[in-house]
């Protein structure tokens, strides 16, 4: 700002349009030009006037430039007001800039408010009126934000009771614009939570507590007491806590759902009564079996060795096998004329030495009885192989021992090997239950 004050000036030498002066300040004099003038015509070299006038700083980078311009009394006062008038206009474009980007700039307020009073005056009520327009933005811009928290909790399924105080904080004219949204959204959710409420409560009425000692997994189903549950969810018991629960030592508390009338836990049912017809089944045919290998055993005779060698392994039709490569199980065999009881002997810890019959092990005893001795027709053949690999009369021991070293790496080192695809090692042969076989049995079966 252009500075108007009174100088103390001493006349050193007068030009066509300029006086050289040199000013006094408060703590050091300095070098300028004064205008000559019809207020400055008459000053005399030598000579200290008191002059009010107005300083302007033209300074360039060549060097220091200072000029002073000669007021009347009524002048300076006039230059004051224009000068104040055109500083307070600066600040107040600064303060509409400020107002089209959201704030209002408290800095220019209080910059015109050092002009003066009348200045301030003169420019107070455009300022109010941005502050009241800047303040009415902000009030509805809040009140979109904490509206649309509020929608946003409806779609979560809560009722969000903040965002309508911060509403109503905004004044009553912001809160009138909402209220009907709100009371609308709050009539929802209370409605949507009490249909919640209601579906809990009928979720709830068929549960019930349920502790096991493994962890059940959402959707798992328990069978108890001829009853079908459908786990909820799960979480862990600490052995001190297990007796509150039904349980004892360490468990899970399980919220289960009983589902046994639906068409899911009839099909459970369903099933289990299916598994349990097959088991009973599979346990007759057992005990069945396990009767006429002690018929045998009890009728029949002692199969010894030949010379000193093991007998071949009995051909014809095998009634029953649980045979198994750790050496145990048994055999039952129909060769048209006579039953056979052979007793697989190659599991560890067993007595070798009794073996009297070839396997694809360490071997096997027995006993045999011609069919006159056994009332009652002999047993069709089951567990049939789909298909037969390498079957020969005299199959050697060997080729079958790689088939059984390759299948139990399998059992011991946990490789992948498919369930389904099962491998039987006799003295009869290498059978298998479907047509795909691992690699490395079917080269353990070529000899490559």
């Amino acid at each position: 700002m252009d500075a108007i004050s009174t100088y103390d000036v001493v006349i050193d030498k007068i030009g066509r349009k300029w006086i050289e002066v040199t000013v006094k300040g408060k703590q050091r004099t300095y070098k300028a030009q004064l205008a000559l003038d019809d207020i400055t015509k008459d000053f005399k070299v030598g000579e200290t006037h008191n002059v009010p006038a107005k300083f302007e700083d033209k300074s360039t980078k060549y060097g220091r430039k200072f000029e002073l311009y000669a007021l009347s009394p009524e002048g300076a006062v006039k230059e004051r007001e224009n000068i104040k008038s055109k500083e307070a206009e600066k600040w107040l474009q600064y303060m509409r800039n400020s107002e089209k980007e959201g704030y209002y700039y408290q800095r220019a307020e209080n910059e015109i408010k050092a002009l003066g009073k009348d200045v301030y005056d003169s420019y107070a009520p455009e300022m109010r009126a941005i502050h009241n327009r800047i303040t009415d933005k902000k009030r509805e811009n809040k009140g979109k934000q904490w509206m649309d928290y509020i929608r946003n909790s409806e779609e979560k399924g809560y009722f969000y009771d903040r965002g309508e105080q911060e509403i109503k904080s905004l004044g009553e004219e912001t809160y009138n614009k909402y209220a009907k949204e709100i009371e609308e959204i709050r009539a929802r959710v209370n409605s949507k939570q009490r249909e919640e409420a209601v579906k809990r409560s009928n979720a709830n009425a068929n549960t019930t507590d349920m502790w096991t000692e493994t962890k059940m997994f959402t959707g798992n189903l328990i069978n108890k007491d001829g009853r079908v549950y459908k786990v909820l969810g799960s979480h862990y018991v600490a052995s001190e806590d297990a007796c509150i629960h039904g349980g004892w030592g360490d468990g899970y508390t399980n919220r289960c759902r009983d589902i046994t009338d639906t068409d899911e836990g009839k099909a459970e049912l369903a099933r289990i009564e299916a598994n349990n017809k097959k088991r009973a089944e599979e346990k007759a045919k057992t005990k069945k079996h396990e009767a006429m290998a002690k018929d045998i055993k009890t009728k029949g005779e002692w199969i010894g060795s030949a010379d000193g060698k093991k007998q071949p392994f009995p051909k014809g039709n095998i009634i029953y096998d649980d045979s198994n490569v750790y050496g145990g199980g048994m055999w039952i065999i129909d060769d048209g004329k006579n039953y056979y009881f052979v007793k697989n002997n190659g599991a560890d810890g067993d007595d070798w030495s009794l073996n009297t019959i070839q396997t694809a092990g360490a071997g096997a005893y027995g006993w045999k009885v011609p069919h006159s001795a056994i009332h009652g027709q002999s047993e069709p053949k089951i567990d049939t192989p789909k298909e037969k690999i390498a079957i020969r009369d005299d199959i050697p021991v060997s080729d079958a021992a790689r088939v059984l070293g390759a299948y139990s790496a399998h059992v011991r080192y946990k490789t992948p090997f498919p369930p389904q695809q099962k491998i039987r090692v006799t003295s009869q042969g290498v059978y298998k239950t479907n047509s795909k076989m691992p690699r490395h049995v079917r080269r353990a079966i070529s000899g490559r």
